[in-house]
């Protein structure tokens, strides 16, 4: 792995040297060489607040980097905190490295967390067993959907925007199973779900209706409403917050700094 001591300062210096060649005109050869550069260097492993998250440097340093120094989802990040504890049941939905579910596990929560990326998935697995968590964390390695089957799953070159729904850039594509989230839940009484699956959000509502419908009274929803990987899978931001309406939740927007144009919504009973 590489040093933690000279990673991040690393990574920064190189960014400037992107900086400065897409200055001069020179961005393709960048783009052209990105993966290749990050790639060299390996993986990581970082210590992010309670948690300990390890990656491939070209494909999650930049997140891990954004939550270590941007304090990137922080309002969500403080409100989940806050609703997570001892005997909670919390699901994870989009569980990428693991931040979320490993953090309301430490806490003493139990979790079921869906994931499909196998790009991702060896890393998961690992940050779940450094944190100590395994036994609280019930992973589910399908993506997830308004019903049972398979679907096409496309890679993005830096994890983030890997999707159901190809974005720009894709670099490749594998055939993943795909889950109602409500064919995992039976017998479980859900507190907490956070909820980040790149345009997919309204067909995973459509299969989780008899969970929210069972679960506690007082559960709370963290939802990514994302107007482009929403319209990359054929919905607009107003059926996403439609469809939360329908299924009896109102929801309010937390005030973040993002680099994109997605916000996230907290969600609780109307």
């Amino acid at each position: 792995m590489v040093s933690s001591v000279l990673r991040l300062p690393l990574l920064r210096l190189l960014e400037r040297i992107a900086g400065l060649l897409r200055k001069l005109g020179l961005g393709g050869l960048v783009d052209r060489m990105r993966v290749g550069v990050l790639r060299g260097l390996g993986e990581f492993s970082e210590r992010i607040g309670e948690v300990v998250l390890s990656g491939d440097v070209a494909l999650h340093s930049h997140y891990v980097r954004q939550l270590k120094e941007a304090d990137r989802e922080g309002a969500t990040l403080r409100r989940f905190t806050e609703a997570v504890g001892p005997g909670t049941v919390v699901l994870d939905i989009g569980t990428h490295l693991g931040h979320f579910a490993a953090l309301a596990a430490k806490r003493g929560a139990d979790v079921v967390a869906f994931e499909p990326n196998p790009r991702t998935l060896p890393y998961l697995r690992r940050n779940l067993e450094v944190n100590g968590v395994n036994e609280r964390v019930r992973l589910v390695e399908q993506a997830v959907g308004a019903r049972i089957g398979t679907a096409t799953f496309y890679m993005s070159p830096d994890g983030e925007q890997s999707s159901l729904h190809e974005p720009a850039g894709a670099d490749d594509a594998v055939t993943v199973r795909v889950t109602p989230v409500d064919q995992e839940t039976r017998g479980l009484r859900v507190d907490v779900i956070k909820m980040d699956v790149e345009g997919a959000e309204v067909a995973a509502l459509h299969g989780m209706k008899r969970t929210l419908e069972e679960a506690s009274p007082d559960v709370v929803m963290f939802v990514e409403r994302n107007p482009s990987a929403l319209t990359r899978a054929g919905h607009s931001p107003q059926e996403l917050d439609d469809a939360l309406r329908a299924l009896g939740l109102v929801f309010e927007e937390l005030d973040e700094e993002s680099e994109g144009d997605y916000v996230n919504l907290v969600c609780r009973r109307a």
